[in-house]
C-alpha cells in the first residue's frame, strides 16, 4: 500500500490539534474555580420573570400560590434558578395538595387554561428536531390528579402523543379531574378501555397494552415510553431525543437471564378475595405447573418500563409469538415485568430493535425489592432537600481533573491517528445512494435512502417525509389510509378519497368506504338504511322505509325503526295524514279491526266500536289500563271488576254463600252461590231441589238441606207464589 501524505490536509488538522488542546485548558480551569466555589453561597437571579396577575383570575382555586420561577431555565440547569428555587422552597411553608375535584374545567375554559398552566414556550412550540422525533407516552394513574397535572405541564411537547390511562377503581373525582383536562389538547386522551389494576396481575401489563393499541393510530412517533403519574422525568424532551436518536430504532428494555424468579412462571398465580391489607395478600401460587413458554421463548426478568421503538410496539400486537406469550402470562406473577424483556431478548424471535450480543443485557438485582436508597437520594429529591448534591468532595475533584487529563491524551490520540489514516489511501466504506431503508442511520441531507420508497435524511436516520407515514407491510411510506389518526386532511390519501374530519382519515358524506374495494364510494340515493351516516338534506337514505337524513339516516314523523322499517311507536297510530296519533282510551269511538285504540293499555276496539278490554280483563279507572278481571272475595269498584256471575256489592253481607264478606269485594247475588270448583255463580236450588248437605246456603233463603234436599223448616210449608217457607 502506497503512503500519500496530503500537506495542506495535514496542515489544517494540526491546526484542529492546538485548538483543542486550548480548548481543553481553557475547560480545565473554568472547572477548577467552579469546584472550588460554595455551592451554596446563594446569589439571587436579577433577571426574574414578572407575576402575571392576569392569569390568577379563572384559575385561582386550583393554586392560589405562585412562584417567581423559570421553568425553561431549570430545564436548561442554569445554576443561579436552581438556587433560587432551592432558596423558595426552604423558606415556604409546605402547601396542601390541590383536591381532585378542584379540577372541573369546562370546555370553553380550555384555552384560558392552557393560557395560565401550560404557557411556557415549550408548550407552545418545540425545536425542529424535536418536532422531527416525536415521542409517545403511556402515563398510569390511580389517585392525585394535581401529580399527574404537575407531570404533564413538564413533559408535554406539541409534537408528542400521551395516553393516560385512569384506574377504572379509581375515585370518580380523579376520572373527571384528568378527563376535563386532556379535553383541552389533541394530542393527549384518555385510554379507550380502563382496566382495574391490581398489583403483580395481568391487569398492569394490560393496561400499557390498551394505551398502545390507542397511541399506534398516530403515524409520527418513534419511541414510546410508559411512566406512572407519581413519576418526575430526569432528562429533558431534548435530551431523550437524542439518547433515543442515538439507539436507531434499538429498545431500551432491562433483561438479564436465568436470574431466580421459578416461581413467577413456573406455577399458576391466583386473584383471591381477601380483606387483608398486604400488598401481596390478593395473590396466591398454587400447586399446578404451567405448560412451557409458547415458541420456544426463555423467560427473561426485566421492568415493567421502558424505551419501546415504534416498529416494537407493532411487532408486540401483530406477531403470534407475542400474542401466545400475553396468553400463556395471564396467570403469572407480575408478568410486566417478564413480558417486554422476554420478547427483546429471544433472538430468534427477530424482534424490532431487540437484543442482538449478551454484552447487551442490564444487570438488575436479583431480589425484587432491593432498592439502593443512597442511588435514589441521589438520582432525585423532589424536594431538593438534600444539599449533598450540589456538593463535590475532594476525592471527586481529583477524579474529574484525572479523568480530563487521561480524556486530553486519549482525544490526543484519537486525532494523530486520524491525521495519518486521512493521510493513507485507504478506501472509506460509504453507504451508497439510494442503499437505505426505514430507521437506517444515514448522513444528514445525503441521498443515501431509498427515494423509491418515499424516504429522505432528515437528522441521521431514513424517515417518511411529514405528510406520509411508513407501511410495514408495502414497505414504502404512504399517506394515511381509512380509519387513521390524522391531525389534517394532507395527511390522508385523498385518491382514495379520504378527508382527516374528527381526527380520523375517513371519507366524506357522500361517499362510504368499501372494503372490498378499498376506496371510497359514491352513496347511491335511496340506499342508506338507519343509522347510517349521510350528507344532510341529500336523498342517500331509503324512503321506501321512511327514512331521511339528519346527519345520520332516521325515521319520519316521530317514527321509530323497527328492523326493517319505520312505525309509529307504542301508544300512537298512524292517522289519515300519515302521522302518529296518541292512540285512545276506555270508551273512545274507533273504527273496527283499526289500532286506533291504545294497545299498551290493553284496549282494542270491539263490536259496537268503542276502545274496551277483552272479556276476561276490566278498565282499572286509578291506573288508567285493563287489568285482570278479579275472583269471588277479592276486592273491587264495580261489577265489571269481578269475573262474570259475579257483582260488586256496594253493602256487606249481600249473600252468605259460602261466607260472610264486606262491601265492595266480589260476591254473588242472593239468589246465587259461589262454586269454587267452576269459579263462577250458580243459581240456588228450590224447596225439594238438590243441594249440598250442611251448605244451607246452597238453597234459596228460608230453605234447608236435608238429607241433600231443600226442605222448609218444622212447622212451615212451602208457598210457590212468593218462593218461600210461611
Amino acid at each position: 500500500m502506497q503512503l500519500l501524505i496530503n500537506r495542506r490536509l495535514l496542515k489544517h488538522n494540526c491546526i484542529l490539534f492546538v485548538g483543542i488542546l486550548f480548548i481543553f485548558e481553557f475547560i480545565y480551569f473554568t472547572l477548577l474555580q467552579i469546584i472550588n466555589s460554595d455551592p451554596f453561597n446563594i446569589q439571587f437571579s436579577t433577571v426574574r420573570l414578572p407575576k402575571n396577575n392576569n392569569n390568577k383570575k379563572f384559575f385561582k382555586h386550583i393554586q392560589p400560590f405562585y412562584h417567581p420561577v423559570s421553568c425553561q431555565n431549570l430545564f436548561e440547569s442554569d445554576p443561579d434558578e436552581l438556587k433560587h428555587a432551592l432558596a423558595l422552597l426552604s423558606s415556604s411553608r409546605s402547601l396542601p395538595l390541590i383536591v381532585d375535584n378542584q379540577y372541573n374545567i369546562t370546555y370553553e375554559q380550555c384555552h384560558i387554561y392552557r393560557s395560565e398552566r401550560f404557557n411556557e414556550s415549550f408548550h407552545l412550540e418545540d425545536t425542529l428536531i424535536n418536532r422531527q422525533f416525536p415521542l409517545a407516552f403511556n402515563i398510569l394513574m390511580y389517585e392525585n390528579v394535581e401529580q399527574f397535572e404537575r407531570l404533564l405541564r413538564i413533559i408535554y411537547r406539541p409534537q408528542n402523543f400521551y395516553c393516560i390511562h385512569v384506574d377504572s377503581d379509581a375515585s370518580l373525582n380523579v376520572f373527571e379531574g384528568v378527563k376535563s383536562i386532556v379535553q383541552c389538547f389533541n394530542n393527549v386522551f384518555l385510554s379507550s378501555k380502563r382496566e382495574k389494576v391490581i398489583y403483580a396481575t395481568f391487569s398492569r401489563l394490560q393496561a400499557d397494552l390498551n394505551c398502545m393499541q390507542d397511541l399506534i393510530k398516530y403515524s409520527s412517533w418513534k419511541y414510546l415510553l410508559n411512566i406512572a403519574n407519581t413519576e418526575l422525568p430526569l432528562k429533558t424532551n431534548s435530551e431523550l431525543v437524542k439518547i433515543l436518536s442515538i439507539y436507531r430504532g434499538y429498545n431500551d428494555i432491562e433483561g438479564r437471564w436465568k436470574t431466580r424468579i421459578i416461581p413467577r412462571t413456573k406455577y399458576v398465580w391466583k386473584i383471591i378475595n381477601t380483606t387483608s391489607t398486604s400488598y401481596l395478600s390478593h395473590l396466591r401460587q398454587t400447586n399446578e405447573k404451567k405448560k412451557p413458554p409458547p415458541g420456544n421463548v426463555e423467560i427473561v426478568k426485566g421492568s415493567a418500563y421502558g424505551a419501546f421503538s415504534r416498529a416494537f410496539v407493532e411487532f408486540i400486537q401483530t406477531n403470534s409469538v407475542a400474542k401466545d406469550l400475553l396468553d400463556w402470562s395471564r396467570d403469572t406473577f407480575s408478568p410486566d415485568e417478564h413480558y417486554w424483556a422476554t420478547l427483546n431478548y429471544n433472538t430468534h424471535l427477530h424482534p424490532p430493535g431487540g437484543y442482538q450480543d449478551n454484552i447487551q443485557i442490564k444487570e438488575i438485582p436479583t431480589n425484587d425489592y432491593e432498592v439502593d436508597e443512597s442511588t435514589r437520594r441521589l438520582s432525585w429529591d423532589p424536594n431538593l432537600n438534600n444539599k449533598d448534591v450540589f456538593k463535590t468532595t475532594e476525592t471527586q475533584q481529583r477524579n474529574i481533573i484525572i479523568g480530563f487529563v487521561v480524556g486530553g491524551l486519549v482525544l490526543a490520540s484519537i486525532i494523530i491517528g486520524a491525521v495519518v489514516g486521512v493521510t493513507l489511501s485507504q478506501k472509506t466504506t460509504v453507504a451508497a445512494d439510494e442503499s437505505l431503508t426505514y430507521n437506517e442511520v444515514c448522513k444528514t441531507g445525503s441521498n443515501q435512502c431509498k427515494s423509491s420508497q418515499g424516504l429522505y435524511c432528515p437528522n441521521g436516520f431514513c424517515s417518511c417525509t411529514s405528510l406520509y407515514s411508513w407501511n410495514t407491510a408495502t414497505s414504502t411510506c404512504i399517506l394515511l389510509t381509512y380509519n387513521r389518526a390524522c391531525l389534517a386532511s394532507n395527511q390522508c390519501n385523498s385518491s382514495l378519497g379520504l378527508i382527516c374530519t374528527n381526527q380520523i382519515c375517513q371519507c366524506d358524506s357522500y361517499h362510504s368506504w368499501s372494503s372490498s374495494n378499498n376506496t371510497c364510494v359514491i352513496i347511491v340515493n335511496n340506499t342508506l338504511t338507519y343509522g347510517n351516516t349521510c350528507a344532510v338534506g341529500s336523498s342517500q337514505c331509503n324512503s321506501s322505509v321512511e327514512l331521511t337524513c339528519t346527519s345520520n339516516c332516521t325515521c319520519k314523523n316521530s317514527k321509530i325503526w323497527n328492523i326493517s322499517s319505520c312505525i309509529c311507536p307504542a301508544g300512537t297510530f298512524l292517522n289519515s295524514s300519515n302521522l302518529c296519533q296518541t292512540a285512545y282510551k276506555n270508551n273512545k269511538s274507533c273504527l273496527i279491526g283499526s289500532n286506533q285504540c291504545d294497545s299498551t293499555r290493553g284496549l282494542s276496539c270491539s263490536n259496537n266500536s268503542q276502545c274496551q278490554c277483552d272479556s276476561t280483563k276490566y278498565w282499572n279507572l286509578n291506573f288508567e289500563i285493563c287489568l285482570q278481571r278479579v275472583n269471588y272475595s277479592d276486592f273491587c269498584s264495580s261489577d265489571s271488576d269481578c269475573i262474570p256471575t259475579l257483582i260488586c256489592p256496594t253493602v256487606a253481607g249481600v249473600c252468605n254463600c259460602s261466607r260472610y264478606l264486606p262491601d265492595y269485594v266480589c260476591n254473588c247475588p242472593n239468589t246465587k252461590y259461589y262454586d269454587s270448583t267452576i269459579q263462577q255463580c250458580v243459581s240456588r236450588a228450590t224447596y225439594n231441589g238438590a243441594c249440598i248437605v250442611s251448605a244451607n246456603y246452597t238453597c234459596l233463603l228460608t230453605l234447608y238441606c236435608n238429607a241433600g234436599l231443600c226442605a222448609c223448616p218444622m212447622g212451615t210449608s212451602w208457598n210457590a207464589a212468593n218462593s218461600t217457607c210461611e
